[in-house]
């Protein structure tokens, strides 16, 4: 057998193939599920799982299986891989502060809104120490899918009553 590639370049092909399906549709015009991607999918998690024998608990390989998750329509499974890096030792608090919202995110689109706000409730002083504008728009969009229309317009009505939002955040609320 062939020696394995060493853990960074097998993180970089990983990042490359699930980014070149990112890129591309799930399906062709005729509705068929275009293989090509499939395969690009397959092939990063084999990177990773690569990556997971030679150096176990990485936060970025959890990461990118949420993300290979994600681009499976996997919800679920992307949530709990994001929640997953989020508890690995060698995750830095920005990152840990995009895992939160990347799992709250695949946690609404799986349909367990309440958990993902939840997730934001448990993480909002980390999360708003930068994030709080956003954290409150994506949290306003939960609380609409949920039909709690008077807590998602009281989560934008702070964002653009708040004189220091920046401006992208009060297009986003409005």
């Amino acid at each position: 057998s062939h020696a394995e590639a060493d853990v960074g370049t097998l993180l970089s092909s990983a990042d490359v193939q699930l980014r070149l399906a990112y890129a591309m549709p799930a399906h062709d015009q005729q509705g068929h599920a275009l293989d090509s991607r499939a395969t690009l999918i397959a092939e990063a998690e084999s990177h990773l799982a690569a990556v997971e024998r030679q150096q176990p608990g990485l936060a970025c390989t959890a990461e990118f299986r949420g993300f290979a998750c994600m681009l499976k329509g996997d919800h679920r499974g992307a949530a709990d891989a994001y929640a997953a890096a989020q508890r690995c030792s060698d995750v830095e608090q920005e990152q840990r502060d995009v895992l939160v919202f990347n799992e709250a995110r695949m946690l609404a689109r799986s349909g367990n809104g309440a958990q993902a706000l939840a997730v934001f409730g448990r993480n909002a002083t980390a999360l708003d120490a930068r994030f709080g504008h956003q954290r409150a728009i994506e949290e306003a969009g939960i609380l609409r899918e949920l039909n709690r229309h008077a807590e998602a317009e009281q989560r934008l009505e702070a964002v653009v009553q708040d004189g220091s939002a920046a401006p992208m955040a009060w297009l986003q609320a409005g």
